[in-house]
Parts: C-alpha cells; structure tokens; sequence
C-alpha cells in the first residue's frame, strides 16, 4: 500500500508537469489518503509540500502558505532539517506572491543556513535566486547583482559535477537566473558586465568538450571497460544493418517480396530500441571514465574577453533571448553595444518556417516557378534581415568580417543569405558562426596541420550522382586524395585524414531532430554517425560536409548544440562548412567548383 502511495504521488507530480490540474489535485488527495491511513505523518507531509507547489501556481498563495508551513513544522519536530529548508523555500515563494517580504527574507535566511550547514549547492541555487528576485522586485539592484552572482556560481558548480554529455540537458530548465541577471546588468548600465553572463549560460559543455579536450570516443580506458565496448561494438553493428535495411530497397526476408507498412514500422522500432540501448550503454561508459567532473578548474566557468580577439575589421553580433525580448550584443574592438530587437522573437518561427518551405519546394518545381520561389525567398529573407541586422547595421558599417554568436532558433537562420533589397550579406561581409565568442581565443591558437586534403565522395546507391563531380573536382583544385564511392568509407576517413589540413566529404546527410547522435553521412561502409565522429582525431583548419543538413543540430538547455557540428569541433577541426537545409547535389557540385 505504501509503494502505491508513493506511485499516486509521483503520478500527481508527473500530471502537474504536464499542466494537467486537476487530475494532480485528485491524485494528491488519493495519495495523502493512503499515508494517513497508515501513519505516515513524513509522507503526509511529503504531499502536503508538493499540493503547496501546485497552489502557488494555481495562484491561490494563502492556501500553499498554510501547507507549506505545516509541512515544515513537522520536519523540523522530527529533525528532518534538509526537507525542512525546502519547506522553507515554498513558503518563502508563496510570501513573496503575497507581499509578505519581511517573512520571505526570514525563510530563505534559515534555508541558506541549513544549506551552509550541509553543503547544499541545489539548495543554496534555489534561496540565492529567490533572494536575487526579491531584492529585484525592492528596485535593490547591487544585492539582487551579488545574491544571482551566488545562484549562478552554485549551480554551475553542480553542472561541474556531471558527466560531459549530461551537462548538455543540465541547464533546460535553469535558464530563467541567467536572463534575470543580464537584465538588471543592462537596467545598470553594465553591457559588458551582461555580455559576460550570456556567456556563462551558452554551451558551455560545448566548451569544456573542446577546451579541455575530453575524450568521449568509444574506446576501453581499463580492462574493465572492454565489456562495455564489445557490447557498444555489436549493438552499433545491428543498429547499422537494420538501418540500411530500413532505408533500402531490399526486399524482405517472408515471401511476399515487397514491403508493406508493418514491416517498415517493425524495423523502425527494433532500430529506435537499439539506439536507446547505445545511448545508455555509451553514456555507462563515459560515466566510468568522467574523472574529469572532481576537476574542480572545471566547475568554474571562465568567460574570454572577446574584445582583444578582434581584428580592427570584424565584429561579433551574439544574440541571446531574455524574458522574453530579443538581445543583439555588438562587440567591437572600440565598444560592447546592445541593441533591443523588439518583437523579433515572436516572428522567427514563422518566418524560419516559410523560409524552409520555399527552399523545399525548389527541388520539384517547374522552371518557369522558380523565378517566383527565389523572389518569395528574398522577401522572407529581406524582412529577417529588417528584424535581425538592420537595428545594428550602422554599428557595423566599417567592417569587413562579421562573427555570429546565434542564439535558440537563430542557429537555423542562414545569416549570410540576409537580403537588405539589393544585395546578400555575403556580398558585403565575410560571415562565420560561432557557438560561443568565448570559442573565439581557443580557435586563434589551435593547431592545425599545414598541408594535405583528403576528399571522399559517395553517391548513394546512385542517388546522387553528382557529388562524385563535385569531389573529383574539388580534388583537383586542392590537389588531395580522393577516395570514391567503395573507397569512401569510415575507415578510409579515419587512417587518411587525421593529418589532413582540409576535409570534404560529398555524400547523402540526414538530421535527426529524435535523436542527434544518430544524426550521419552515409559512406559506403555505412552510416557516419555523430557518435562515430566522437572517435576520430582531426587537425584540419576546414572540414566541409557537403550533405543535406549537417548544419542542424538539437537545441538543447543552455544552447548546447547537440549533433554532428559538435562532434567534428570536438574531434578538432577548426571549422566547418555546413548546410543548414536539404541540398541539391548539381547545384552544390556547381558552387563548390
């Protein structure tokens, strides 16, 4: 009975996450029925803490302060001091709501007591946050800077702590701090000040991937690990297989010689099961070998200077969404400028949207409608250009580079296609991308080899006959080694290009938005997937993936960029030239000669 109180009380949280009020209601009421039947005054309390919860968002605060205070006083009769401080918190946020400030001071000044008394970073996050929004909310500006500034230390203690590829979701739902902080830096005047905490909330697991060079490839670190990765080794074979046999022609093994829908939809589910067995496999095996996390210099985030990076000639323009509006940092060797981008935010999805639709259509289009389509794509890309460069472009004027620091959906804009009306940005700048401007030190000072190209070009089973043109072409002109078609292989990448100072690979590309590790390049040995990338070693100044949607990645929590970008950058390569939608290979063997 006690298992099905505690399954009814999970169930009310999950309903509750969900939005679903009502069904948490009841299933809160049915739970704490259930441990007061049998006594249990802790699990009583348990509920009563959690219905506080879901009260304050209901907005019915003397309620949730009334639970919320019970449940604390039974903590502390029973010397649950830990739960007692959480206790402490929700009656601290409800007093808030209620305008009882004097109260909510008090609370979170007991927490934080208890927090320093049991060294509870998650704890000292949550009471330094809610003091933060409440000197905020008293127009207390330096306390509410100073009480952020400790949230923040904290929690990117915790995120310090993890595992590398859990850092990526770590910060999903902790951003809130982050743009708090940077709106009170620009509310005081501080730019620079704010520029730097947009940093310290972008990929920062990208960053400590690339900066600390940690090793997140397939390979037995101790004898211990071998199991493991024969284990990773058969699974990432079957998954390959039934892939191909997924995607391909072939007919199935029963009688009827061709496919029908169940089968399809059967190979789909034995392939999405086995990517979830590899995902969890891999990440038991980075677990074992994540020594790196007591590294206590990675706790701490350090925040480059990008100013003294910059050539008199460039720019950086680094976006970041806070509370809602849009931010466009303009760094300049001279100056840190911001400039609000009003409503910008609202209309990117939409446009975004249009904007790939237009270019989809290109391909099955007559010739007589694709004159209409590049207009249509030149409007959408005339009004980004209005909402997202122009507040800026006088900022601007004087330099010939521009370095992009998107943020959220801005990592799918194709910047360098912006149209003022007359002319691209290409035509007027020099456009690259960066993640981070605090990557920008790093890639000045990387090493890379001095000569050498390997190109490898597949075409599919056929299907895309002209990325063979286009790598024997771009072969030539870079006098590499080219590798076609059955020499195009994982294998080939591996032993011919780690040296290299450029890399093309020319083939067919697919991004999976369901899970980016399994985003790849077919080569003629198989899929090159993101997790395969992760085993390689490159020092080539420019990679380009030559394939239909290598420039997409998952946008996770805190910005991180999770998918096949990230993986080449982590495996060193300096730069990428990637597509950020599906490409024609005529067209791109066309623009690559």
């Amino acid at each position: 009975e006690f298992e099905g109180g505690q399954a009814i009380l999970n169930e009310a949280i999950a309903a509750a996450g969900l939005g679903q009020t009502e069904r948490a209601f009841q299933s809160l009421a049915e739970a704490r029925a259930i441990f007061a039947t049998m006594g249990s005054d802790v699990w009583v309390a348990n509920t009563d803490l959690e219905t506080a919860v879901l009260l304050r968002q209901e907005g019915r605060y003397a309620e949730s302060l009334e639970q919320a205070e019970a449940a604390e006083s039974l903590y502390a009769q029973r010397g649950l001091s830990i739960k007692q401080a959480y206790a402490q918190l929700v009656a601290a946020h409800t007093a808030v709501d209620l305008g009882e400030l004097e109260q909510a001071e008090q609370r979170i000044a007991a927490a934080l007591t208890i927090s320093r008394e049991n060294a509870l970073p998650s704890l000292t996050f949550q009471a330094r946050t809610l003091q933060g929004r409440l000197a905020a909310s008293r127009q207390e500006s330096g306390v509410a800077r100073v009480a952020y500034d400790q949230a923040i230390t904290e929690l990117e203690r915790l995120r310090g702590q993890l595992m590398m590829e859990f850092r990526a979701e770590f910060l999903t739902d902790k951003q809130a701090v982050y743009e708090e902080m940077v709106q009170l830096c620009l509310a005081d005047g501080q730019t620079a000040d704010a520029l730097r905490y947009v940093e310290r909330a972008k990929s920062r697991a990208l960053l400590d991937l690339i900066t600390y060079r940690v090793d997140l490839g397939i390979r037995a670190r101790a004898p211990e690990d071998e199991p493991l990765v024969e284990r990773l080794t058969a699974l990432r074979a079957e998954r390959d297989r039934l892939y191909h046999r997924w995607h391909s022609e072939d007919k199935p093994d029963d009688a009827s010689g061709h496919w029908n829908d169940a089968d399809r939809h059967r190979l789909q589910a034995d392939v999405l099961a086995l990517e979830k067995q590899i995902t969890e496999t891999w990440h038991r095996l980075l677990i074992r070998n994540a020594d790196y996390a007591q590294n206590a210099a990675m706790w701490q985030v350090q925040v480059e200077d990008v100013q003294p990076e910059l050539a008199g000639d460039t720019a950086v323009l680094e976006y970041f969404a806070a509370q809602g509006q849009l931010l466009l940092f303009v760094v300049t060797r001279e100056a840190v400028r911001v400039v609000p981008l009003p409503g910008a935010a609202v209309q990117l999805p939409r446009l975004l949207n249009l904007l790939r639709l237009n270019n989809s259509t290109v391909a099955r289009s007559r010739a007589e409608q694709r004159p209409y389509l590049v207009q249509n794509a030149q409007s959408l890309l005339a009004k980004l250009h209005n909402l997202f460069l122009q507040p800026a472009i006088s900022h601007v004027a004087d330099k010939k580079r521009l370095i992009v620091v998107p943020h959220g959906l801005l990592h799918y804009l194709p910047f360098p296609a912006l149209y003022d009306g007359e002319r691209y940005l290409a035509e007027d700048f020099e456009v690259s991308y960066l993640p981070s401007s605090s990557l920008l030190r790093y890639y000045r000072q990387v090493d890379t080899a001095v000569s050498g190209m390997t190109v490898l070009g597949h075409s599919a089973e056929g299907k895309l006959p002209y990325a063979l043109e286009e790598a024997a072409q771009v072969a030539a002109l870079g006098q590499g080694e080219l590798y076609l078609e059955d020499e195009a292989t994982a294998a080939t990448l591996t032993a011919q290009a780690a040296g290299k100072r450029y890399v093309h690979l020319a083939a067919h590309g697919e991004f999976r938005a369901d899970n980016a590790l399994f985003s790849g390049i077919s080569l003629a040995d198989g899929w090159l997937t993101t997790l395969d990338v992760f085993n390689l070693r490159f020092r080539a100044s420019l990679v380009t993936l030559s394939a239909c949607d290598t420039g997409r990645s998952v946008i996770s929590g805190g910005d991180e960029l999770l998918g096949l970008m990230r993986a080449f950058l982590a495996a060193g390569a300096a730069a990428l030239l990637l597509t950020l939608w599906a490409v024609d290979d005529r067209s791109t063997a066309v623009l690559m000669a």
